[in-house]
């Protein structure tokens, strides 16, 4: 009797206590989805479409006009060891990015910190600062209250 009721509780705990609950799940896992969608649209479209078509581009010779002739490993042999400017470009890349990425985060961080301290003459280097940016919007939007 202990393995019948067992059984039973176990079937009607699977059973949803309402239609409407099961209802309600598969409409959240479909607004899900619809909502997922355009993202995804869009990733495959314009990111992961256009990487996988270059990387099977590599491989080949395609100048645009004719269709695209298989090349091998030929490009990457040419690319490494005829082409000078692949290894001056791939030098001013690591600068790029050794260099000159972290030196714009480092002062950009402290010119925010200096405009959130209380710093002698704080508002000149706010306005110092924001009059850059400001000053061009002003200038547009003026222009385009005169035509």
């Amino acid at each position: 009797m202990a393995a019948s009721e067992m059984s039973r509780s176990s079937v009607a705990s699977a059973i949803p206590k309402h239609w409407w609950q099961s209802n309600l799940k598969r409409r959240r896992i479909v607004a899900f989805y619809l909502f997922l969608f355009p993202w995804l649209f869009g990733f495959i479209v314009f990111t992961a479409g256009p990487m996988l078509a270059s990387a099977g581009l590599v491989f080949t010779h395609y100048d645009i006009l004719s269709p695209p002739r298989w090349a091998g490993l030929a490009n990457i042999e040419r690319m490494f060891f005829d082409d000078p400017l692949f290894w001056k470009s791939l030098y001013v890349t690591a600068v790029y990015t050794l260099i000159v990425v972290p030196l714009n985060t480092t002062v950009g961080y402290c010119l925010a910190l200096l405009l959130n301290r209380q710093v002698f003459a704080l508002s000149v280097w706010r306005t110092a600062y924001y009059v850059p940016y400001i000053v061009p919007v002003v200038a547009a939007s003026y222009l385009f209250y005169w035509l």
